[in-house]
């Protein structure tokens, strides 16, 4: 009797060890796939230019795309499409203008605390400040100027005594001021960036900021 037992219990030893092998088999073969695809992700923007200032200890990559400039020390990274059209923030006689500026950044370093520089900007002072994340940094962003025309600025903590200044007009042509035929006509150009891309691209230059000393 304890043979029979002992042979049955030992039966579904095997059973059960076969049936959590297959359930255990079916799990990981699952995650594999899984895994390997995002370890396979190549970093957009490894083949990205660098940029590095040696006068404030920095760096940062952009793609391209994008033409950089330097004054008074600091960076701007700027793209624009030919497109000859009236100037909207012109409202005195809309003259035209040969170009559409849909993406610019104009980079800053305050040695201050993020609410020390944000508070000593005499332009936030009665501003709409939202809270933001933008490539991973925290900080605070609002709006400078009338019917779209003007700026947005972005106060960035990097270090406790560091903050990362942005400066970026608003693209008025693709603005909600703007009416949709207008916008959609705009749209279609060749090589521009719409407001999500830039947003992205944006998040994306920011994201590889790194003190160099």
């Amino acid at each position: 009797m304890q043979n029979k037992l002992l042979k049955y219990f030992l039966i579904l030893l095997v059973a059960l060890a076969l049936v959590g092998g297959y359930f255990f088999y079916r799990y990981f073969t699952k995650k594999i796939p899984h895994e390997t695809q995002t370890q396979q992700i190549t970093d957009e923007t490894a083949g990205w230019k660098t940029y590095t200032n040696a006068e404030y200890g920095f760096k940062f990559k952009y793609p391209d795309n994008l033409t950089l400039e330097q004054k008074s020390g600091m960076p701007s990274l700027t793209h624009k499409v030919f497109y000859p059209h009236p100037d909207p923030c012109n409202w005195k006689d809309g003259a035209p203008i040969d170009n559409i500026i849909d993406f610019q950044i104009i980079i800053s370093i305050i040695n201050k605390d993020i609410n020390s520089a944000i508070a000593s900007d005499e332009g936030a002072q009665g501003a709409n400040i939202e809270k933001i994340n933008i490539g991973g940094l925290d900080g605070f962003k609002y709006m400078l100027g009338v019917e779209y025309c003007g700026y947005n600025f972005y106060y960035l903590s990097i270090l406790p005594q560091k903050t990362l200044v942005i400066k970026s007009p608003i693209v008025t042509e693709i603005s909600p001021i703007t009416a949709k035929e207008e916008v959609e006509k705009y749209l279609k150009i060749p090589s521009i960036i719409n407001n999500t891309e830039a947003g992205n691209l944006l998040s994306k230059v920011i994201s590889t900021f790194k003190f160099t000393k």
